[in-house]
């Protein structure tokens, strides 16, 4: 009967489309952080080549909550680092002393990876720092930052890329894992495989 039952009437506002200097965010975003020191978020494009189309080039843009007269997010400049082999997926930051070092997953070909960055705000520029890799990294998703180099990160499935893939997929089997990276080397908090 609902008697004692509160309802709170909530309306957001207008939803709007977040635009680029070329139009909208297109290709495929899969990751999205709010650093709210900054009162910006980072979104990650490009994730669509990881699906066979080959012309697409990766890119992370930039979201200011302060500067939204036209719901614009800005493309950032990537240094030290190889465009044709970025295909971004998930994203987080640590920020640590006004500093903010990004995180991102990428998954090119069969090698799946973190990339670490440091963000020069001022200039849109994602300067590259390393990349970590671990033989437990297999099918990265998403990225949760814990502390400077250490993280969570996900396997959305265990098999890589191709027909196995396709039936593990199929199968709808539990074949996925949850990896803690603590600096050094990657450690399973979750795996059905073992």
């Amino acid at each position: 009967m609902d008697i004692n039952k509160r309802i709170y009437n909530h309306i957001p506002g207008l939803c709007r489309f977040i635009r680029t200097s070329t139009g909208i965010i297109e290709n495929g975003s899969a990751g999205m952080v709010l650093v709210s020191e900054l009162n910006i978020a980072l979104i990650t494009s490009g994730y669509a080549r990881n699906q066979g189309i080959n012309n697409i080039i990766g890119a992370v843009f930039l979201y200011n909550f302060t500067d939204n007269n036209y719901y614009e997010a800005k493309k950032l400049k990537i240094k030290g680092f190889n465009l044709q082999f970025f295909i971004p997926y998930g994203i987080d930051a640590y920020v640590s002393r006004g500093r903010v070092t990004v995180y991102i997953t990428n998954s090119y070909q069969n090698n799946d990876t973190v990339e670490v960055f440091q963000l020069d705000y001022h200039r849109l520029i994602l300067i590259h720092r390393k990349t970590i890799n671990d033989n437990k990294f297999r099918n990265l998703a998403d990225i949760a930052i814990v502390g400077a180099d250490r993280f969570i990160v996900t396997n959305y499935a265990y098999c890589r890329k191709g027909w196995l893939q396709n039936v593990e997929l199929s199968m709808q089997s539990y074949f996925g894992s949850i990896v803690y990276y603590d600096g050094r080397q990657g450690i399973y908090l979750e795996n059905e495989n073992v």
